[in-house]
């Protein structure tokens, strides 16, 4: 199962966080090898390699507060409101492995190692394995 290319683990949080009265919404899954290495360059992810992103894999996304005009808010990483939405996640499946990123969330036991060993930097014939048409 991948989290981003069939949802089912984040449209579970966002209806669990709901539940528990956090205001949270989807923003970003899937992130072209373009994207990640913009997020590296700014500095928003610690990674060196493009392709070692979870996000690119399908099995990251990350979920950001609403505030009270609904638009995304990413309150300080301190705000008791993480830890609450790290336990709503982890009670539906998910793990929060990065500390210092809030949003950011994972399918458990997902391999970006195994995924590069057996498909390199060959996205499109990933995606084809996994049923995504390309």
């Amino acid at each position: 199962m991948f989290l981003v290319y069939k949802p089912q683990k984040v449209l579970e949080l966002l209806a669990a966080a709901d539940k528990a009265g956090l205001r949270v919404m989807f923003w970003e899954g899937w992130r072209s090898v373009e994207d990640e290495q913009a997020h590296i360059a700014k500095g928003t992810s610690k990674l060196k390699d493009a392709y070692n992103t979870r996000h690119l894999w399908g099995s990251a996304a990350d979920i950001v507060f609403r505030d009270a005009l609904d638009m995304p808010s990413w309150p300080n990483i301190k705000d008791p409101r993480w830890a609450q939405l790290i336990a709503v996640a982890e009670s539906v499946g998910l793990v929060h492995p990065i500390s210092w990123d809030g949003p950011h969330f994972e399918l458990p036991g997902f391999s970006v190692k195994e995924v590069r060993g057996q498909y390199g930097t060959d996205f499109a014939s990933y995606l084809r394995d996994q049923g995504v048409m390309v």
